[in-house]
């Protein structure tokens, strides 16, 4: 329970304003700013909440993987699971949006069932093509190709009333990931059969073009299909990105380039594949490719070091030197989709380096610079309304007219995972109010510090003034805290914090952060963390929320270093059987420690004698140590001694003593172990005279047999 404080005085809960851009100057001046005309990057306002739409599939666990935009400028998303912890899979999910991004409730997609879809792509006429997999009654997995009419029935004139499975037999796993329409109508897929990388191509019905590879298909032993790719090259065949061994028992990113009659293409690269994209001993994961008009391929993924990729080549495979992309392994830990835009220009998403909330986007110049007007100096992000902050992926996007941008994913920091479509406005369209939310899911303040500074952003747009309220809260139940903090108490307003509320404000064209401040009462009391959050609510002037909620923590006594406990695995054991003990750094991990573990005074069992260190024959004090931002638990493991002398039960304690590094003792620093002696097996009455005609013998062996069914069936019982 947490102790009532005194406060120390009336302080008031402040604002602060932070990094002011010239229109907000210019508005506290009394200078009004005049709206936005055009804001490329900005959420479009007219679609969704404020460009968003994230009330998508909530009931499936799977992702979003695909989006595709009709002429009428609805959008079709699509999206499916693996294979999951309990056997089975996730239904997939196909569905279309209006373009005001409300769910059509007269799209009747068909119910796949154990089918996980990957992509999907359309035909002129308003068909939808969908690749994926399908899991069989055995367990195997077989490509599935499906083609829905528009309304999202199945298509009876396609395959087998819709559905067309491509398999051998000969691998249990076949997928497709990718998947896209040919001019003349024939569709062509790309994935994964065993190992080994596939491309099959259909004719407009469904059947396997003959005319293609080996009998429709075209199989690479030499490359993985996981996570292939498709494009077609600007004048005949296609471009698949594909993974080959590196040489170093792993894979590395490559491009397979194939004619239109599905056999490598001899003029591009080696043979018809390019490898080797980064200097050698260099590896890459690529997930992304498009190709550019002029034929130039474009290439999306992560280097060995966990930094974003994108890289081009020209048509013939070899790189190209005029293209330097070097901002986004600056931006981007990976990148996860590619997008080609009018005039050249590339956009760009994936997983922000600097670990803010929401989903990162650039447009890039066709040199691989940042294009500036777009956003905010080339960037924009997508932050979607949470109780905390998010960190959603975009799997796919697509360019609509007038250079605008349609994106679709899932937040992959929640559970069940939360797919999402968002639009972007193109050049020549208006602005966006925009996005308010909280830039951290969790501040760290410090009775001595006086104060917990949270900043909230303007995100998605600057068009008009906006405004949001917020309000300090204690937490109803003790918070589950993140994997680096053991869980603390809840703080109380008016005692451990200032109660806080206010109204922040942003006039027209301003995108300037505003900081909360919240007083932290002191006092000289010992005590674990203790937590309270601020929240954010109705908002105002057309913006929307994305994260709307963020943790106050104020450290506890063992701050910076944390403290140290110790837990016994079992309370007894039995002679000549091994213990654990676990000494755990709790709550912070600033800076090197380590702490003593030694045999409390006062046991009844001996040290050396009836227990002792597991690598030695004797006890010796053990000293565990943490380095600078370890946490966790650290297991130290005793043995107990069987001397076969017949004695009382005996126990003995171990505790800590001795941390160093600014580390101190929690509240658990001693953990007891009983040693019982084992029982002592009861005398068998000799066994009976035998009796004539070797009755006794077969008694004996009867014994022997209920004896050993006994001692099964407790096996039995023990492995259920």
């Amino acid at each position: 329970m947490t102790r009532r404080k005194k406060s120390k005085g009336s302080k008031s809960p402040l604002i602060r304003l932070v990094g002011l851009e010239a229109a907000a100057v210019a508005a506290a001046a009394g200078m009004s700013g005049s709206p936005a005309t055009a804001a490329p990057g900005d959420l479009d306002p007219s679609f969704g909440d404020v460009g968003r739409q994230s009330s998508i599939a909530t009931q499936f666990y799977s992702s979003l993987w695909s989006v595709d935009v009709q002429s009428d400028d609805s959008v079709l998303f699509g999206g499916g699971g693996e294979y999951d912890y309990y056997g089975s899979y996730d239904e997939f999910f196909v569905g279309r949006l209006l373009p005001n991004g409300a769910p059509d409730a007269s799209f009747a997609a068909a119910a796949l069932e154990r089918t996980a879809v990957y992509d999907t792509t359309l035909q002129p006429d308003g068909k939808v093509i969908g690749v994926g997999t399908v899991r069989q009654p055995d367990g195997k997995e077989k490509l599935l190709v499906f083609r829905l009419r528009p309304d999202g029935a199945l298509d009876p004139e396609f395959g087998l009333g819709g559905l067309v499975v491509i398999s051998d037999g000969s691998a249990s796993r076949e997928v497709a990931y990718s998947v896209i329409v040919d001019p003349d109508g024939r569709i062509v897929v790309a994935g994964l059969r065993g190992n080994s990388l596939l491309v099959a191509r259909l004719l407009a019905n469904g059947t396997l073009d003959a005319g293609f590879g080996s009998g429709g298909t075209y199989q690479s032993p030499e490359a993985s299909g996981y996570n292939a790719r498709i494009a077609r090259a600007a004048a005949d065949g296609y471009r698949i990105i594909a993974q080959v061994p590196d040489g170093d028992m792993g894979w590395d990113c490559s491009v397979i380039g194939l004619t239109g009659a599905g056999v490598p293409d001899a003029a591009f690269g080696s043979g018809g594949i390019v490898k080797q994209l980064l200097p050698s001993g260099r590896s890459l994961s690529c997930s992304s490719l498009a190709v550019q008009p002029d034929g130039r391929i474009l290439l999306g993924g992560m280097d060995g070091d966990a930094n974003g990729y994108i890289g081009r080549l020209l048509a013939n495979g070899a790189i190209d030197p005029s293209f330097n992309a070097s901002v986004v392994p600056g931006r981007f830990k990976s990148v996860s989709a590619l997008a080609v835009g009018a005039a050249g220009s590339i956009f760009v998403t994936g997983y922000d380096r600097a670990g803010f909330s929401g989903a990162l986007i650039v447009r890039l110049l066709a040199d691989g610079t940042l294009d500036t007007p777009f956003g905010r100096a080339g960037a924009t992000s997508v932050d979607l309304k949470s109780r905390r902050a998010s960190f959603p992926t975009i799997n796919d996007m697509k360019v609509v007219d007038g250079g605008g941008l349609v994106v679709g994913g899932s937040d992959y920091s929640s559970w069940p995972r939360s797919a999402f479509v968002a639009r972007l406005r193109g050049d020549a369209a208006g602005g966006s109010p925009g996005v308010l939310s909280m830039k951290q899911q969790r501040f760290l303040g410090t009775e001595q510090g006086a104060q917990a500074v949270l900043t909230v952003r303007r995100t998605g747009g600057s068009q008009g003034t906006v405004a949001v309220t917020y309000a300090t809260r204690d937490f109803p139940v003790p918070p589950a805290t993140g994997s680096e903090h053991a869980p603390g108490e809840r703080a109380a307003g008016g005692a451990d914090y200032t109660a806080a509320t206010g109204r922040l404000t942003w006039a027209d064209g301003d995108v300037g952060e505003r900081e909360i401040l919240v007083p932290i009462a002191s006092d000289t009391n010992a005590e674990k963390p203790e937590f309270f959050e601020v929240v954010l609510d109705s908002p105002e002037g057309g913006a929307g929320l994305g994260a709307f909620g963020a943790d106050i923590e104020i450290a506890g006594a063992s701050y910076p270093a944390g403290d140290f406990t110790v837990l016994a695995g079992t309370p007894g054991v039995t002679e000549g059987s091994a213990v654990s003990f676990w000494v755990s750094r709790n709550f912070y991990s600033q800076g090197a420690v380590s702490v003593t573990v030694r045999v409390a005074a006062g046991g009844s069992a001996t040290p050396g004698q009836d227990f002792r260190n597991l690598a030695s024959q004797d006890w010796q004090d053990v000293v565990l140590t943490w380095a600078d931002g370890e946490i966790g638990g650290k297991q130290l493991q005793v043995l107990t001694v069987a001397d076969g002398v017949a004695e009382q039960v005996e126990a003995f304690t171990l505790e800590l003593v001795s941390p160093t590094g600014g580390a101190a003792l929690g509240d658990a620093t001693q953990a007891t172990v009983q040693i019982n002696v084992p029982p002592t097996p009861p005398k068998l009455p000799p066994p009976a005279p035998a009796a004539s005609g070797g009755g006794g013998n077969f008694g004996w062996l009867g014994a022997m047999l209920l004896g050993l069914g006994g001692a099964l069936r407790r096996r039995w019982i023990w492995n259920r």
